[in-house]
């Protein structure tokens, strides 16, 4: 019995001093995240973690500074730096009955493809009895850009777990309106993501920067919603409603193919040849697109265009 004791003190001692080092030692940080993390069978890798300033504060606190780390996701690189971490109660992850804090402030994100400035995460990190992690909290973030496009003002609200993000209440200012809606993230299954947001009053115009042919052929202040299945590189399915009334405007020239269908001598017709030869555009008393996706490449569009000016009711299905 005396030996076991012994044993059982000398392993407490242990598991003190490691964590001790832990806490203290950024080097040793540096080598077992990316250890932890990558042993998860997450779509994800962390690699090249590096901090420049570790404090520890008994009993359990720690704050990083200056920490920068590579995400790699289907053979893509994203280079995180983060201004600080707060790590507050670590302790808590071993007893399991309240969670760990984490607090990243100054976040910037920057791939090829894809840049985040300015954001700030709020975790409550929580330990069950089954080994489980569950994670709740909050994020902002001051601009993400894919691709050409730019959300501004983002916020949301996060739970779920290591394997499972959801972040509902998201909202975002977009070209003049708001998105609002909710996204989920499986990060173990090639990073697949649900997307069911709400489209508010976004100006057409604005758009145009993004891009000229095809925004320049068309005005108005939008509304609709969106549904998406997709991987970082492929979109598995879509479903999406837009609509404009009393402010949609299309290029005159796009609806040259009707001036066979309207009277020679009509006003109609004289008023659109003479906005297709200016450039001109013409007045929507309502328009609407729907998109459906019907496999994996292909998709079926709906356009209705109605001016009653110009005696127009279009509508239309394309599969693209």
């Amino acid at each position: 019995m005396k030996k076991l004791v012994q044993m059982l003190v000398l392993v407490l001692v242990a598991a003190i001093a490691g964590l001790f080092v832990v806490l203290t030692q950024k080097s040793a940080v540096e080598k077992i995240v990316p250890w932890w993390v990558n042993r998860q069978a997450l779509a994800v890798e962390v690699h090249d973690l590096k901090i420049s300033r570790q404090v520890f504060q008994f009993p359990d606190n720690v704050r990083f500074e200056k920490v920068s780390l590579t995400i790699r996701q289907e053979k893509k690189d994203h280079n995180l730096e983060i201004d600080t971490i707060n790590v507050r109660k670590v302790l808590n992850l071993l007893r399991g009955d309240q969670p760990a804090l984490l607090e990243m402030a100054a976040i910037e994100v920057r791939s090829s493809d894809m840049e985040v400035r300015q954001g700030f995460l709020q975790l409550a990190l929580k330990s069950s009895s089954r080994g489980e992690e569950k994670v709740s909290g909050h994020a902002r973030v001051n601009l993400l850009r894919q691709g050409e496009y730019r959300l501004t003002d983002i916020s949301a609200d996060i739970s779920g777990d290591l394997a499972l993000w959801r972040f509902a209440n998201f909202f975002a200012q977009f070209y003049g309106g708001h998105l609002r809606g909710e996204i989920l993230l499986d990060s173990k299954n090639q990073m697949v993501y649900s997307v069911h947001m709400q489209v508010e009053k976004v100006d057409l115009k604005k758009l145009e920067t993004v891009n000229p042919e095809f925004f320049s052929n068309i005005k108005g202040s939008v509304v609709g919603s969106v549904d998406i299945t997709a991987t970082p590189s492929e979109i598995r399915s879509i479903s999406a409603n837009f609509s404009a009334d009393k402010s949609g405007e299309i290029k005159a020239l796009l609806l040259n193919y009707l001036l066979q269908y309207i009277p020679a001598n009509s006003s109609q017709r004289k008023d659109l040849e003479k906005l297709i030869k200016s450039d001109g555009n013409v007045f929507l008393d309502r328009a609407a697109v729907e998109i459906k996706s019907l496999t994996d490449e292909k998709l079926s569009s709906r356009i209705k265009l109605f001016s009653e000016r110009f005696n127009l009711d279009v509508d239309v299905t394309l599969d693209v």
